[in-house]
């Protein structure tokens, strides 16, 4: 509930953010208000300034979006860990003491897959890439570490 409420708030100020203005005026995107007395050329350059930071914003947008979708998914294979170590304990046996080390393995992949997403929350937009494509891979791993695992306990705990 906690992570949802966060996530609804980012999204929440990405879309206000762009409307403000700033004390002296200047909307809070970084470009200059528009002077009416202003030579056409002038306008121009106003528009183009507008037009490449309104491509930025979309950026920060789109960055608050994929944040939020991994946020969602990282809870998922959380839940679903929690699952598992609740089906491990309700089997005993002897496969459980490995079962259990194999999931604690899982466990510190998701760990570092959450510490590279609290990561691109800093991220500024030219190491956005960067800190995307190093969560990407990081997340890659948990999924398959996840998936992995989850067969090799469905062929060891199977009835």
């Amino acid at each position: 509930m906690r992570h949802t409420t966060l996530a609804l708030m980012l999204l929440l100020v990405a879309g206000l953010a762009p409307g403000c203005d700033s004390a002296d005026g200047t909307a809070a995107t970084g470009t200059r208000p528009r002077d009416p007395w202003a030579a056409p050329g002038d306008k121009t350059i106003v528009e183009t300034e507008e037009s490449m930071q309104a491509m930025q914003d979309y950026a920060y947008t789109q960055r608050a979006a994929f944040l939020a979708q991994m946020r969602r998914e990282l809870t998922e294979v959380q839940q679903e860990l929690d699952q598992l170590d609740a089906a491990i304990d309700r089997s005993g046996g002897v496969a459980s003491a490995d079962a259990k080390a194999r999931l604690e393995v899982v466990r510190e992949t998701w760990a570092q897959a959450k510490l590279k997403l609290d990561h691109a929350e800093s991220a500024t937009e030219s190491t956005w890439d960067e800190v995307k494509g190093g969560f990407r891979r990081a997340h890659g791993e948990l999924k398959d570490s996840f998936e992995k695992t989850r067969q090799w306990l469905s062929d060891k705990l199977a009835p």
